[in-house]
């Protein structure tokens, strides 16, 4: 199915909006997170902000590749990004606690 074909609610599109909004905080946190806890251990480099991790995040969407057409609903995309984002922080901090 052809994603002109598909109709999308204009609730499905405020709840994927909100979940963006929630998810773009949550991959700066997670990749700030990661980058304090292992980078800067392992290799001494500066560490950085939230906000600094937010713009990484911005400059690194720019070249990833997002396909419209996908059987999942705009919200349900939304939750699998925000799920896979948590286990990342999680996987993370264990690694964090396991070697450091």
């Amino acid at each position: 199915m052809k994603y002109r074909e598909k109709e999308h609610s204009g609730k499905d599109a405020l709840a994927a909006f909100i979940l963006a909004l929630f998810i773009m905080v949550l991959e700066a946190y997670t990749l700030s997170k990661t980058w304090n806890w292992h980078l800067v251990t392992a290799l001494g480099v500066p560490e950085i902000s939230a906000k600094g991790a937010y713009g990484i995040t911005l400059a690194a969407s720019l070249f990833m590749h997002s396909s419209c057409e996908s059987d999942k609903s705009l919200t349900k995309r939304m939750l699998t990004k925000g799920f896979t984002v948590l286990i990342i922080l999680f996987v993370s901090y264990i690694a964090y606690l396991l070697f450091y």
